[in-house]
């Protein structure tokens, strides 16, 4: 409801920077992404990328301004044009990462056997443990464990996420 009250408060031409913003942000961070991936310290490529719609926001607001009023005067309309058209943007993309599922998000099936099996050998390692410890409080928090786990309450409650590392026995 709100958004629809800012677009008959600021116009279209809002709407319409707000999601070119959008789309420029996305089709500008897929190389910096890329080449985030390659480098060994990827934050410092990525940590500008917050400030991205800011700056595509800026820009096409300058742009629009200049387009339909053939003059560009920084006051108070434009300010208020260029910030409701990148929160705009924002709430679109979150509305966008939030509804429509990534395929990094979803667990494939080697992943989800990969996490049962992990957990099944901390359980085992956690019982060999409890019954090689001589103290009764490990014993009662690895049997504990156990039954929350076979329960499904921490199971449901946990995801795991294991990566390719061979070193985890």
């Amino acid at each position: 409801m709100e958004i629809i009250q800012l677009i008959m408060d600021y116009g279209v031409d809002t709407l319409v920077i707000a999601l070119c913003t959008v789309v420029f942000t996305g089709l500008f961070k897929i190389p910096i992404k890329k080449l985030a991936d390659k480098t060994k310290n990827s934050k410092k490529i990525t940590r500008f990328v917050t400030f991205l719609p800011m700056v595509f926001g800026f820009g096409l607001t300058v742009l629009s301004t200049y387009l339909l009023k053939k003059q560009l005067n920084f006051n108070k309309a434009f300010y208020v044009q260029w910030v409701s058209s990148v929160s705009l943007s924002l709430a679109i993309y979150a509305f966008g990462d939030k509804f429509v599922p990534s395929e990094k998000k979803i667990l494939s099936e080697a992943e989800i056997e990969a996490n049962k099996a992990a957990v099944e050998k901390l359980k085992s390692k956690i019982v060999d443990t409890a019954i090689d410890s001589e103290s009764t409080t490990d014993s009662k928090v690895a049997t504990q464990f156990i039954k929350e786990t076979e329960s499904g309450r921490i199971a449901n409650n946990k995801k795991i996420i294991l990566s390719n590392n061979k070193s985890i026995k």
